[in-house]
């Protein structure tokens, strides 16, 4: 798993995330489109994907982190990123465990 800052993201490379719904994480591909602000996108060849065709999303809508702030009072976010979608599926099936236990005891 990695960190990116949302600036140091590449434009139209795609990336691992877990996409977070309700009460759960979702493994999923996302595409980067950098405007004035980052975006993600679900790519064209993703055929079983939570996210919606033609619909952006920001980074609160995935696992991330608040790293500090900037002279600005603005809030450094990371994405985290998984290596493969194995990873992506496990952590988010551990995650789900935990969340389980915490709730329900379980």
């Amino acid at each position: 798993m990695e960190q990116y800052e949302l600036r140091d993201l590449e434009t139209g490379k795609e990336y691992i995330v877990a996409y977070h719904d309700k009460d759960k994480y979702i493994p999923c591909v996302v595409k980067v489109v950098k405007e004035y602000t980052v975006k993600f996108i679900r790519p064209k060849n993703q055929s079983h994907s939570p996210l919606e065709f033609n619909k952006e999303y920001t980074i609160a809508n995935f696992w991330h982190e608040h790293r500090g702030r900037d002279l600005f009072d603005n809030k450094f976010r990371m994405i985290w990123t998984f290596d493969s979608f194995a990873v992506a599926k496990a952590w988010c099936e551990f995650e789900k465990e935990v969340m389980d236990y915490i709730e329900y005891g379980k």
